[in-house]
């Protein structure tokens, strides 16, 4: 009789937190499209001089998306770490001061990328090396 096929992502990596971080990188990219596309209509109110109204509020709306984004980038931080604790992601304190020094836009834009990319090559790796030895 053959082996039925593994359903999860657990099953299929042999790491219990494979799941959890693939959960958590796909709330972070999701929220991350949202800020993107909230920060490039910003954008796109100030280069075609929109009212001050108008401005504003896009603003305020870009703005708003920050604080989900930065959430969602610290657990997959600390998923990244609890698997390989060398992980070159960037955590909760890192991002707080690029808020209070640069501007929010910044901590919501780079922070993000850099964990996503991070994590999106530790997931590939865990694939691989599980797929090793399997015939």
């Amino acid at each position: 009789m053959e082996a039925v096929a593994a359903t999860s992502l657990t099953d299929e990596w042999r790491h219990p937190l494979a799941s959890t971080l693939h959960r958590q990188r796909r709330r972070l990219m999701v929220s991350y499209i949202v800020h993107v596309l909230w920060f490039g209509a910003m954008v796109l109110t100030a280069v075609f001089h929109a009212s001050r109204t108008v401005a504003t509020t896009s603003i305020w709306l870009a703005l708003i998306t920050v604080p989900p984004v930065i959430v969602y980038a610290a657990r997959v931080h600390r998923t990244c770490r609890a698997i390989d604790p060398v992980a070159r992601t960037i955590g909760l304190v890192p991002m707080i001061l690029m808020t209070v020094f640069l501007t929010p836009f910044e901590s919501g834009l780079i922070v993000p990328a850099k964990n996503l990319q991070v994590s999106g090559k530790l997931l590939a790796r865990m694939q691989r090396e599980s797929a090793v030895g399997v015939p």
